[in-house]
């Protein structure tokens, strides 16, 4: 499994000031919440969910217990230390970093990707670090590696 790619995903969604995504996900792997639940709760389609919950699956290959290992460990770390570098300002977006103006949230998705991968790379290293510590620090297994 390439816990790399779930967490590339999740750090992402939080550059891109996307954290509904991630509680979605947090709901569905560590609350057992199922889609239509989730749905309700806030306010969108089942079938959304689902394609959140399938892209996760599909970066993680579908090894589910891997998966949960990696929202457990890592989504904490994601939403709490990786701060959106994304401003949207009536209905556009502008990056923090270089300043390019962008038009929807999935042309900020690729920007983060093609322009700032080095940050993306970086914020993975870092977070595996950090998950990592804080598992030492409670006496836990290591947190799952790639």
């Amino acid at each position: 499994m390439s816990v790399k790619e779930v967490l590339g995903y999740f750090i992402l969604k939080a550059l891109v000031g996307d954290v509904t995504v991630l509680n979605i996900i947090d709901d569905y792997f560590n609350l057992g919440m199922s889609p239509s639940e989730i749905a309700r709760a806030y306010g969108i389609s089942k079938y959304t969910v689902r394609g959140f919950i399938e892209r996760v699956l599909v970066k993680g290959r579908y090894r589910y217990r891997s998966i949960e290992e990696a929202v457990r460990a890592y989504l904490p770390v994601v939403l709490g230390s990786v701060k959106p570098v994304i401003k949207f300002e009536g209905g556009l977006a502008r990056c923090a970093i270089c300043g390019k103006r962008l038009d929807s949230v999935a042309a900020a998705n690729s920007h983060i990707v093609r322009a700032h991968g080095d940050l993306l790379n970086k914020l993975i290293k870092e977070v595996m670090a950090r998950a990592g510590r804080k598992a030492r620090e409670r006496g836990v297994q290591e947190a799952p590696a790639t």
